[in-house]
């Protein structure tokens, strides 16, 4: 006699099984090829690239192409804005089976797929039933205007700074040791929105705005070079810092002003707790935030951004060792 569990057992796999006949149905036996890229930071001023994976070294140890059965819906709403008129194509890829490789990777890494000219990857999976064994995975297809951070061939990879505020300074700074006693910055720093994921705290996010001129036209160098004298708000904040730590880092910033020159405070400066809650387990995050207003003159910025690159390669933080960008492998 069979059980009522064995019962629930077969009416799955039955209806499993029809399904993954009517996914393979739909979509032709379709199979979509993944190609895998690697996460580079520029130490110019922390902007992100996505890199052919075949193109750094050393190799990763995930595939650098992995070709998954499935079927792919995609649904298109065109955006019209201020600054870009974009085709937002939202991306639904049904698997069989669940992609574990999605599920297991490192967060320096991506796989990136093209279907018809669209290049998507995934940012969550959908609701999931046991009874039909299929797994939806779901994301935003790349933007034209976010294409351009992903390289397929190493000449696209920016040879000078991409930002044009006073971000590099303050990137610089926590590699700054004083040659007499004095203050260091306790943390690192990253630009705003720009954030490792997951990254365990302590550290600082710099997030600069209200960039504004403080002379009337730019000064040109012996080479064309344009300089401007500059102003804007710089908030920093941070997480995991005690209160030592978070007056030591505005100390630091004073000190750090005077013994360059680069920058010059404007404002008074002062330490503010910041509320983040997570209701699941009724506590705080260590917020804390600083609000400078700094001046700067454009070509210090420049000056700093070269001289940190002479002393970096371009990284990803993959377990915080370096990576080299080489030309890729010719094809037999």
């Amino acid at each position: 006699m069979v059980s009522v569990n064995e019962a629930a057992g077969n009416a799955k796999s039955q209806l499993a099984a029809e399904l993954a006949a009517g996914v393979n149905l739909l979509s032709g036996n379709l199979q979509i090829q993944f190609l895998l890229y690697r996460k580079l930071v520029l130490p110019l001023d922390g902007f992100v690239f996505w890199v052919r994976s075949n193109l750094t070294s050393p190799s990763p140890i995930d595939p650098d192409s992995v070709n998954i059965p499935g079927s792919l819906h995609y649904s298109t709403e065109l955006g019209q804005e201020e600054d870009a008129t974009i085709a937002y194509n939202t991306i639904v890829f049904t698997a069989e089976s669940q992609i574990d490789l999605f599920q297991s990777m490192n967060p320096q890494y991506i796989y990136l797929a093209t279907y018809q000219g669209i290049r998507f990857a995934f940012s969550s999976q959908g609701k999931y039933y046991q009874q039909a064994n299929l797994w939806h995975y779901l994301g935003v297809a790349v933007t034209s205007v976010t294409d351009i951070q992903i390289i397929d061939d190493l000449s696209q990879l920016p040879k000078e700074q991409i930002i044009s505020n006073s971000l590099p300074i303050w990137l610089a700074m926590p590699s700054y040791v004083p040659p007499y006693p004095g203050f260091r910055c306790p943390f690192p720093l990253y630009p705003s929105f720009l954030i490792p994921q997951n990254e365990p705290p302590p550290y600082g996010a710099v997030h600069i705005e209200g960039t504004r001129a403080l002379e009337a036209i730019a000064m040109l160098g012996p080479r064309l070079q344009s300089s401007q004298l500059a102003t804007e708000k710089v908030t920093i904040t941070t997480y995991g810092v005690d209160n030592d730590d978070i007056t030591t880092f505005l100390n630091f910033i004073i000190q750090y002003s005077s013994d360059w020159s680069l920058i010059g405070i404007r404002n008074m400066p002062i330490i503010s707790d910041e509320k983040r809650e997570q209701a699941e387990l009724q506590v705080l995050a260590q917020k804390k935030r600083i609000e400078v207003e700094v001046n700067y003159v454009q070509q210090s910025v420049r000056d700093v951004a070269r001289q940190h690159i002479l002393g970096c390669i371009v990284h990803s933080e993959d377990s915080g060792a370096s990576i080299t960008v080489r030309p890729p492998i010719p094809t037999p």
